[in-house]
Formats: structure tokens, sequence, C-alpha cells
């Protein structure tokens, strides 16, 4: 369709816990090797409404009908998650048809105009992304998160991509297994014009820096309606290229591996369009490029690796009665393989332990170990997560209710409609708590009060009808109705392990020193719970620090080099310096050092450390943010570089050292390395130089600091030439017996 649009946890108190209070829980190895597939599609499902303010603005679309009839097509293929957009005005035939088999993200609204008077059209803009993301039933998903694009172009024309708030959501999938996978979902800006162009330019390097900044050590797949061709824009460069440098992840698009050998389009060649009358035959998708695409990105250090079994444009099976499309777009299904090692924190079903019964005011969460939902405002069961759950307080001792500061109400009473969690008044007053079949758990009961017709002992429960979980009144003891008293504790608890626990995990693989206690800390609190937090928290704490300092050995010397593998504050005691020079015509060559004036050290940068007390030093990882200096001729790395991954046969590698001939770069040897957390200077292999000295200057080229060396002063010379028999105030010339010459400033 060519219309507009389209295209800190308080430390946990263990108050409360007895040894019976606790849920049993399978242990399990903590690093293990798992695998699984899955089939994901990113799906534009055209629901642009057929008519707007009396225009017939999408006439050809699929309509309420037609949608109903993609939302069977998605339940019929079989697609384990889907990446949606033009999730527009039919957001509701979509739930009718896919029949309560998929789980939705947030649905931001419709295209439809407000009655409150008149319009300024310049200014429309409609709140909705149109983006949508379904997860099919028996997978978990979590962290939702919206960015619109930073730029966009066209407000009636161009694709009217300013009418629409077009952007991205990212997502986390748990394939189970512990297999998890963090999902982008897009729809990028339409046309062709050199505006679109450059507005689509800046939504795919916004994409690239939310990634580089989310090293989170989990495979990505981003997929959606790119609006892009390999043939147009430039995706390579402005995406690709600069994820697989920053070193952290690799990248690869399905249809280019799959179906075109790994050899990408060529920029500026012609486009590789499938053929109007081709269009409903999958074969036909083969060879040619569309702008629905899949990419998939895997963490360079290992873990859990992602590999594409099969790609399918599903065309053939997308079709309406009279062998048209059902959309505009055709499903892309690839079939992914997720394998390796994978570490993840305890969910939180076996991290809860269950809280000794106190009542007189006590405040818990209620949560239901068979259904593992948590009591809600709501009437029916629907919450499983326990940030959005509410506390409740339980007054009274053998007799009590159950009510919450938001003026909800347990009520188990006669009729079936009776049952629940109820507003304002209609407390039921229960008269019995027992011990449940779950260790720690509670029944929540009613004795010789009529349920249902009859006065035996009931107990408030969970249930399924018609597929869907109620509350209800139940005289059958069973997990259903075995409940747990969770407490604020034990809930922060929770959220600050996890947090540190994925904080921890995101660090494997930056620091190879570190790795194998890392991985011994995540392997020992994998399988955390609430009786143990306190000491898994510390231990994640602990690692986490180690990993946030980083100590450098500065010699009797009085100089070393460092890389920092994040943004660190540099310790009191300590010059830095970049280099801004190699100097060739000096007698030895040399390097000339600029001092850095910034109280923090950017990441990845390579620097000279000087200072007059030699020791070592703590560099401490800050966010605070930090430029990196122009024109710094040193090479830096936080990781160790293996020889054979040198360049030797075009390029030498100097490094700092104190040798014969003093402190200065030294060529390396071709059976070396570069140490972790170094500094070098990468030269051409036809500079001739084994060695260059470090020559500190100022703006006037004049030294201030005086460097030490092996070598000594064999005469002191005037500006003008005249020999002195030592220095004196002022500049000084002064040659050393390695052949080299220093002006200096005595003041």
């Amino acid at each position: 369709m060519n219309l507009t649009i389209k295209n800190v946890f308080r430390k946990a108190r263990r108050a409360l816990l007895t040894a019976a209070a606790m849920l049993s829980v399978a242990s399990a190895s903590a690093q293990t090797t798992v695998q699984t597939t899955f089939k994901v599609c990113p799906l534009n499902v055209d629901g642009l409404p057929q008519k707007f303010a009396g225009i017939n603005l999408n006439p050809d679309g699929p309509g309420s009908e037609g949608t109903q009839k993609i939302a069977q097509y998605i339940v019929k293929s079989g697609i384990d998650v889907l990446g949606l957009s033009e999730d527009f005005n039919y957001n509701g035939d979509l739930k009718v048809g896919l029949d309560g088999q998929y789980q939705m993200g947030t649905w931001r609204g419709r295209i439809a105009l407000n009655n409150e008077g008149n319009v300024d059209l310049m200014k429309l803009r409609f709140p909705t992304d149109g983006l949508q993301f379904l997860v099919k039933n028996g997978y978990s998903f979590d962290a939702e998160s919206w960015a619109p694009w930073n730029q966009n172009y066209g407000h009636f024309s161009d694709g009217a991509d300013e009418l629409i708030t077009k952007g991205y959501r990212y997502y986390r999938v748990n394939f189970g297994q512990n297999i998890v996978v963090e999902f982008y979902i897009m729809h990028m800006d339409a046309e062709t014009s050199d505006a679109d162009n450059k507005a689509r330019a800046s939504q795919w390097e916004q994409l690239r820096d939310a990634i580089i900044a989310n090293n989170s050590g989990l495979p990505k797949i981003v997929m959606g309606d790119t609006n892009s061709r390999y043939t147009r824009d430039d995706i390579l460069n402005l995406f690709t290229n600069p994820i697989v440098a920053d070193g952290n992840y690799t990248v690869s698009d399905v249809w280019v591996e799959k179906c075109k050998g790994g050899l990408y389009p060529e920029l500026g060649s012609e486009a590789l369009v499938v053929p109007e009358a081709d269009r409903t035959k999958s074969s036909a998708y083969v060879a040619n490029e569309i702008v629905d695409k899949v990419l998939y990105l895997n963490p360079t250090h290992g873990g859990m690796q992602l590999t594409p079994n099969s790609i399918v444009f599903d065309a053939d099976n997308y079709l309406k009665a009279d062998g048209t499309l059902l959309g505009d777009h055709v499903p892309v299904v690839v079939e992914f393989r997720a394998e390796g090692t994978t570490y993840a924190p305890a969910t939180s079903d076996s991290f809860w332990r269950g809280e000794t019964w106190v009542g007189n005011d006590q405040a818990v969460y209620l949560y239901n170990v068979g259904s593992h939902y948590f009591v809600s405002n709501d009437f029916a069961p629907v919450v499983t997560n326990i940030t959005q759950a509410p506390i409740w307080h339980i007054y009274g001792g053998d007799q009590f209710t159950i009510s919450n500061e938001d003026g909800y109400r347990l009520q188990m009473k006669q009729l079936k409609s009776q049952q629940g969690v109820v507003k304002g008044s209609g407390a039921t007053t229960f008269n019995n708590h027992e011990d449940g079949i779950t260790p720690g758990s509670h029944r929540i009961g009613l004795k010789n009060g009529v349920i249902f017709g009859d006065q035996r002992t009931h107990f408030f429960t969970v249930a399924t009808e018609k597929g869907k979980k109620i509350y209800t009144a139940a005289e059958t003891k069973d997990v259903y109705n075995d409940w747990l008293l969770i407490s604020e504790e034990q809930k922060q608890a929770y959220l600050t392990y996890v947090g540190l626990y994925n904080k921890a995990l995101s660090l494997l693989g930056t620091r190879e020193d570190l790795d194998a206690p890392l991985s011994s800390v995540l392997q020992d609190t994998q399988n955390s719970n609430y009786s143990r937090s306190a000491d898994d928290i510390k231990k994640l704490q602990d690692m986490i620090a180690e990993y946030e300092r980083l100590n450098v050995k500065i010699t009797d010397a009085k100089f070393a080099t460092t890389c920092l593998p994040w943004n660190g504050i540099v310790p009191a005691g300590v010059k830095v310096f970049t280099a801004t020079k190699y100097d060739d015509k000096a007698t030895p060559c040399s390097v000339i050092l600029k001092s850095y004036e910034g109280d923090v050290l950017p990441q990845g940068v390579g620097v000279v450390l000087f200072s007059e007390t030699p020791g070592t030093y703590t560099f401490t990882r800050t966010d605070a943010e930090a430029a990196a200096p122009a024109d710094n001729i040193l090479s830096g790395t936080y990781k160790r570089i293996a020889g054979g991954n040198l360049d030797f046969e075009n390029h030498n590698y100097m490094l700092l050292g104190n040798k014969t001939a003093g402190v200065g770069f030294y060529r390396l040897a071709e059976d070396s390395y570069i140490p972790a957390y170094r500094a070098y200077i990468l030269r051409d292999k036809t500079a001739a130089s084994l060695m260059a000295k470090v020559v500190f200057s100022d703006a006037t080229g004049v030294a201030q600091v005086e460097m030490p060396t092996n070598a000594k002063a064999t005469g002191v010379y005037g500006i003008a030439g005249d020999k002195r028999s030592k220095m004196v105030r002022g500049i000084n010339i002064v040659r050393m017996s390695d052949g080299s010459v220093r002006k200096l400033l005595v003041k």
C-alpha cells in the first residue's frame, strides 16, 4: 500500500522465618548446557483504519474481518514470538482471532481524532507507535520499554511518519531452561527522498547506540518493518559494523546468511524487488530483498548462541479465499536454535519462602503456590509480578479479615458470585487458618459457615473455569489453596538480588582476569532463596566491586600505561598523559606527551601514567561521563591480545618500557603479545625505529617534568648555544649520554 503512515535492598531480616516455613527447591546446576528451538516473525498487520475522518484512507486494508483472519493465521502457524507493526485500529479483532493463545505487550492506541474542538493539523501527532509484541503461552516475557525515534520526516507527505509516534521497543523473553533472548522490534520511516533516507539513517544509529549500551551478555534479535534495503540504506556502516567493532556482539541478517550465501547486496546497486505478479508466491522472496528483516546478535564471549535453522517468506499460506494476500506485507518466519551455557537468577517462584502467620495487622503479599498468582485489586487472579501486587493486612487473631489500603477486601460467602476480591464493604470474617501442603504455606478458611449451601470448612482457592483463573471456595486441600505470606523485606531482598545478579552477569566477558571467579559466584548464587539471600547478595556485591576496581602498578621508573574497561576516576597522586605525536626526526625518536586534565578517564582510551611515588594505584569505575581526548595516537586494550591476532606483517607495536635507552616505547617482539589494560602505539611496518623516548610538553613545547632515565646529562647549554657549567633559572638545553637533547625549564 502506497498510503501515508505505513511505511538497596534493606538488609533482609530473617525474623518470621523458621526451618519448617520453607519451600523445597530442586537444585540445578548453575551453568548448564541447554538448547531449544523457537520461531519468530516480524509482521506489518496493515492496521490503518479503512476510513478516517470521512476519507477512504486504507480501503484495501484487511479491516476488522481481515485482521481476525491474520490472527487466525498466527495461531495456526505456531510462531512463538511476533513483532507487529501498524497494530492501530483493529487490536480488538486481533485479540479475538488469537483466542487467548498469545500474551500481548502494551497496545498504545488507535488513530482517532478527539472531540475537543478544532485540531491544529500542523501539530497533529497520534500518540501511538502501532507496535505490538506477541509471545505464545508457555513462555514469559518482561522488561518492556519503548523509545520514540529522535528524527522523523514527513507530516502529510513522504510517508507521513511525523503523524505517528514511531519508535522501537525492547523485550526480554524466557524460553525456559534459563534461555533468555532480548528482542528489539521497530517500524522505521518510509519513502525514499533524501530527507526520508536521512531520518532512517538516524534511526539505525539510535537503535545501534541503544544496543551497544545494553551489553547484557544475552543474545538479541532485531526485527521489524525497517523500510530499508541494503541497496539503498547503508545498514552495514550505520548499524552492523559499529556493533561488531565494539567487540561484544556479532551481527547477522538471516536472509543474507540463508538466502544470499552471506553476501550483502551492494549499496547503490539495483534494488532486488519481488515482481508484483509473484507477491503471492513464497519462492519469489528468496532471491529478492524486502524491508521486513530479522537480524540476530550473538555475544562474543560465549554463553547462549543463536543459529537460524530456516527462513520462510510465508506468502503461500497468507492468502484470502480469492488468492490475494491477507495484508500488504508477508510473514517472515525464522526458526532459531538457541544453544549454549547459561546463567540466570533464581525465579521468584523458587525464591519465595513462606513466613509465619502472626495476624494483628500483619502486612504481607498473598501468593498462591499452585497458580503462581498474587492477590491484587482485580476481581480475578491476573498478577504474577510482586511489584504489581498490593500489600494486604491481616486484621485479628483467630477470627480475622483481610483487606488493603486501597479499600479492597477478601470475600468468601454463600453464592459463587461472592467469592474473591471486592471493593468497599463485604469483607468475610474468616475463622480458620492452618498449615498448607507446601512447607511454610497457610490456608485461609471458613468453618461452620454456609458456603454453596453447606456448612463444611471451605478454603479460599484459585481455580480454573473455562480456561480462566477465578477465586472460589473449595473443600479439597491442595496447592491451589496454599498461600505464602511474603513480607516487604522479602520482596526487596528478591528485587535487590535479581538486580545485582543481572548486573554481575552483564560483566561476564568484560575482564578476562576475573571471569573465572565471577562464573563461580554466578553458579553459587543462581539458586538463591530468601533464607540465604543476604549471603548471596554480599557475594554479588563483592564481585561487582572487584570488577569496578582496577589496580595499576607504577614502577620505580615512575611510568605505566593503562586502558580502562569502563570510565574510571583518576586516583590521587597520578598524572595522566595522552600522546599527540610520534616524532621521527628527533634523535632518538620521541613520543610527545600532553597532559590530560580530566578527573575521569574514558573507557577504552590508551594513556600514559606518571607518579613521583611509585606504587599500586586503584582506578574506580564511575557513571560520570568523559569524552575521549582528541589527537591521541595511543591505542589501548583491556583484553589480552595474543600474538597470533597481531598484524606483525604490516605493523609494529610499540609498548612502554624502561630498558637500556631509558623510558620509552619499544618495539614489541613478534613472538610476544599485548597484555590486558595496556596502551600501545601502532606504527607502519616501514617505520624503522626500535624505540621512542617519551617527552613531556606543554603548549610552548617546554618540558615541565624531568623524565627519569638511565641516560646522564653530558652538557648544558643556553638557547644561544653557549655552554654552561650547570642548569640555571630559565630554559636550559641538555644533551644526554644516549644522544638525546632536552629542553628543560628551571623555575
